[in-house]
């Protein structure tokens, strides 16, 4: 069994661990860095892909590992893998849409699951509503921050005020 792990480029200790270990099982885990990856659409793709230049063949699976990079041409890359039947663990879709606090906020509240009261703040919001509603503290973040990144503690309306500003 043959699979790749895309990952971001990032020193991943437990990645390397993940490859040897998997070996140990005789399944062969290549860790590839999508930007590594040459996306050449062609009908006569004839099950394989560029990597650093070398023409590979398609892994049976994929893992989508990204930590940092989750941008268009990685998730470019996983699309086309997801298109040429590779099975994909993280598929492109669903990174897209946990990325978005926003969306998953709604999806997790549309299965009956509890969420955090959440308000999407916009250049018109009624600042006077959000702190009648949430009071002081409130957290803020940005809808595509991940991993703490993009996380704000509003600790007055006047801070509130500054980050309507800038919103």
């Amino acid at each position: 069994m043959h699979g790749w792990i895309l990952h971001d480029n990032t020193e991943i200790p437990e990645l390397r661990r993940a490859a040897e270990e998997a070996a140990k099982a005789r399944v062969t885990l290549d860790l590839v860095y999508p930007k590594d990856v040459e996306l050449i659409l062609d009908n006569a793709c004839e099950g394989a892909l560029w990597v650093k230049g070398a023409k590979h063949p398609l892994p049976e699976f994929a893992i989508a590992a990204f930590l940092n990079e989750v941008d268009y041409y990685n998730l470019a890359v996983l699309r086309q893998l997801e298109s040429l039947g590779v099975l994909c663990i993280n598929r492109a879709d669903t990174l897209l849409r946990s990325g978005d606090k926003l969306l998953t906020a709604q999806l997790l509240a549309a299965q009956g699951l509890p969420v955090a009261k959440t308000a999407l703040l916009r250049p018109k919001t009624d600042l006077d509503l959000i702190a009648r509603e949430f009071g002081f503290p409130l957290v803020a973040k940005v809808l595509d921050g991940s991993k703490g990144k993009g996380v704000l503690l509003i600790r007055s309306r006047e801070e509130l005020d500054n980050l309507a500003e800038i919103c």
